[in-house]
């Protein structure tokens, strides 16, 4: 056996080899990891992007507050009813301040939300030089809490760049910069906490959630990426004092940047229309309509002369891609219709009955067309004594057939045909926890028609002996609104 001898030459050259091969096996894969902070801190990125960022002063005219007027004397003349209507309309001026920064520099375009601008009659925006003008409205959109202004461009007037929000991952790290409690030019950073994030503030909710202090006034403000590019808009924090806990929301720039394009371009928003109610699959639906996995959007009633209605979408179709973009859950498929151009012709995936088929609809537009739903009727809790009733007891439920008597007890519209009224919960927390209430009337359980209890029972039984531990059940609201639920099996 021969000895092995050092050399550093070689051993420097296998070294070298090992560094060029690491190097292309990442370059290959592609492997990137988020932007740390500069060493010496951010002062570099956030000394080009403050001249950008401006404070926004508005003022409102509102009604005064009858409490306002208490301490007038109580001997002055006219009658009370006369001091009644002037305290009534009365009208005081209020000041509110938040943020904006500059999309345009060439045509004066500004950002911010609609909530610090809703109401203003007078706008005006403050730079960080002390620079102050007057601003015009040029369009906002209450859903999105998205407004635009002008100004009149001046010399040395910068415009930030939009990020692409898609790209940002939890853990990147963020700055923001705004007003907060009248506090201009003030920086705060911090990172990314989660994603997506419904607030229940609005249908198009995807909220980056963030840990970089934000407070009041800091609305409309801009949250930034590393490299100093629009990643969202601060506009909403969760906090019981009104201060910052560490928990705040911003518009992603994606979801931002179409909607202030469009009110650049028409002053408005043109959203497109599917005409389509949806749920979400839930996994006891999911089961009903033996889907692999509880994903898509289920449809629960079309719209009549709608894109879906004329392009042939049915109740019980769960729609699972759109216009080439996954369907992952029922809040995916409102962001993705709205912020497609009415007229243009997609192509919807769509699950029925077990199987994947494809329907080719155009969409309409959104702001033309009036929401036909009716407001849901209160339902009644106590039945009447002569409706007796049926127990459908792995439902946890009493029903009876819907007749002329049980439509007027629970005031049932016209429109729903034919069914199983319920009229009381036999365990109210099983049966509440599958949704049932008093009033509602089954029409379908797992896609089989039930005008009568042993037509029930009998579904209901197949799906036992299926194996199946839930049931995908159809159901109308008194006011004629469909619905479905995922209905748990009590045995």
């Amino acid at each position: 056996m021969k000895k092995f001898t050092y050399h550093p030459i070689i051993t420097l050259i296998i070294a070298l080899l090992f560094f060029c091969m690491a190097f292309v096996f990442s370059a290959n894969h592609k492997i990137a990891y988020a932007a740390n902070p500069p060493a010496e801190g951010f002062a570099d990125i956030v000394e080009k992007l403050l001249p950008s960022v401006v404070n926004i002063q508005t003022t409102a005219t509102i009604n005064k507050n009858e409490s306002e007027f208490e301490n007038l004397p109580k001997n002055l003349p006219f009658s009370e009813e006369f001091w009644k209507k002037f305290r009534e309309q009365m009208p005081r001026q209020a000041e509110a301040q938040g943020s904006g920064f500059v999309i345009d520099a060439k045509k004066g375009f500004i950002v911010t939300n609609n909530h610090v601008v809703e109401n203003a009659v007078n706008i005006r925006v403050l730079f960080q030089n002390e620079k102050e003008v007057e601003a015009e409205l040029v369009g906002r959109d209450p859903k999105t809490d998205l407004a635009l202004l002008k100004i009149k461009p001046f010399q040395g007037l910068k415009a930030i760049e939009w990020a692409d929000s898609d790209k940002a991952r939890v853990g990147d790290w963020v700055i923001a910069i705004g007003n907060p409690l009248g506090l201009g030019g003030t920086v705060t950073a911090g990172i990314i906490s989660a994603r997506g994030r419904d607030i229940r503030s609005g249908p198009y909710d995807d909220y980056i959630q963030t840990d970089a202090s934000i407070n009041r006034g800091n609305s409309g403000g801009p949250l930034f990426d590393i490299n100093g590019k629009v990643l969202g808009i601060n506009t909403a924090i969760y906090s019981g004092s009104g201060g910052s806990i560490g928990i705040a929301f911003s518009i992603p720039s994606n979801l931002a940047r179409n909607v202030i394009a469009q009110l650049a371009q028409y002053g408005e928003t043109k959203r497109g229309w599917l005409g389509v109610f949806i749920q979400e699959v839930t996994p006891e639906i999911a089961q009903g309509l033996d889907l692999k996995k509880a994903e898509g959007a289920l449809v629960s009633s079309v719209q009549d002369n709608s894109p879906a209605g004329k392009a042939g979408l049915e109740v019980g179709d769960v729609i699972v891609e759109f216009d080439g973009k996954k369907v992952d859950t029922q809040r995916t498929l409102p962001r993705i219709v709205a912020a497609t151009e009415p007229n243009k012709t997609v192509t919807v995936r769509i699950i029925r009955n077990g199987k994947t088929i494809t329907k080719k609809v155009t969409i309409g537009r959104l702001e033309t067309v009036q929401d036909d739903r009716l407001a849901q009727t209160p339902l009644q809790q106590k039945p009447s004594e002569k409706s007796k009733g049926t127990s459908l007891k792995e439902l946890n439920i009493k029903v009876a057939q819907l007749n002329d008597e049980t439509r007027a007890q629970f005031n049932i519209t016209s429109s729903v045909k034919s069914g199983l009224i319920v009229l009381e919960l036999i365990n109210n927390e099983n049966a509440t926890r599958n949704s049932f209430f008093p009033g509602m009337v089954v029409t379908q359980i797992n896609r089989e028609n039930v005008t009568s209890v042993n037509r029930a029972r009998k579904v209901i039984a197949d799906a036992l002996k299926q194996g199946k531990n839930s049931v995908l059940v159809r159901i109308y609201l008194p006011s004629g609104e469909a619905t479905f639920i995922g209905a748990k099996l009590h045995k």
